[in-house]
């Protein structure tokens, strides 16, 4: 019953009745636009939702990311005309850029359009802060 009346809450009367005895959240696309915790969704493995009951969405693509992005989260975005390589070695790790392509941008490039995180790496030959390009992320909520 709780979860019911926790539905009334969240969707409001009229999403929360379609809510009731339905199947998946993807069967809301009949009934037109309706609001709901993306904590009713079940993400692919190597996937979660960020703050599941907190985050509004309308299918797994909107709700779930990759479970890379929560470290990602723990690190700081580098600030507008800032590089890897300007980093020294105690900052490097603790880095990554937000790199945003757009739909021109990526259609040129042959790239997926979005927000790609690089994060930075310490090389430890040459002795420099660099882009750690095998470990590029797509798809993270933007938190930042």
């Amino acid at each position: 019953m709780w979860r019911v009346a926790a539905l009334f809450l969240v969707l409001g009367v009229q999403g929360a009745q379609a809510r009731v005895g339905r199947g998946t959240p993807g069967s809301f696309a009949k009934l037109g636009p309706v609001a709901y915790p993306c904590s009713f969704f079940k993400c692919k493995e190597g996937q979660l939702i960020p703050a599941a009951n907190a985050t509004i969405g309308d299918t797994e693509e909107v709700c779930c990311e990759s479970k890379k992005c929560d470290e990602f989260r723990k690190l700081k975005p580098l600030k507008d005309e800032e590089y890897c390589n300007h980093q020294s070695q105690e900052d490097c790790e603790d880095r990554f850029h937000l790199h945003k392509i757009d739909a021109e941008q990526a259609k040129k490039k042959g790239l997926a359009p979005g927000t790609h995180l690089l994060p930075c790496r310490w090389d430890e030959i040459y002795k420099i802060c660099r882009y750690d390009m095998q470990n590029i992320q797509k798809g993270c909520h933007n938190t930042w």
